[in-house]
């Protein structure tokens, strides 16, 4: 995930006192919310198909035949 290597990159920055540019924290924050959106979506779909989700999808199978 994109948190874990942001951490990392601010903590290597900080002890070499590096100054970043504005856009590329910019560009980070963008990337960390499109991080964090992805992971909502993730969790949502995965309880979603946990509390039976997928059971509409099956309903073409129990079809009864005359």
């Amino acid at each position: 995930m994109m948190a874990q290597e942001l951490t990392f990159s601010l903590a290597i920055e900080n002890l070499l006192g590096l100054e970043i540019p504005v856009r590329a924290n910019y560009i980070r924050t963008l990337f960390l919310e499109i991080t964090r959106i992805l992971n909502h979506l993730l969790a949502l779909t995965t309880h979603a198909l946990d509390v039976g989700a997928m059971t509409p999808f099956y309903g073409h199978l129990n079809v009864e035949k005359n």
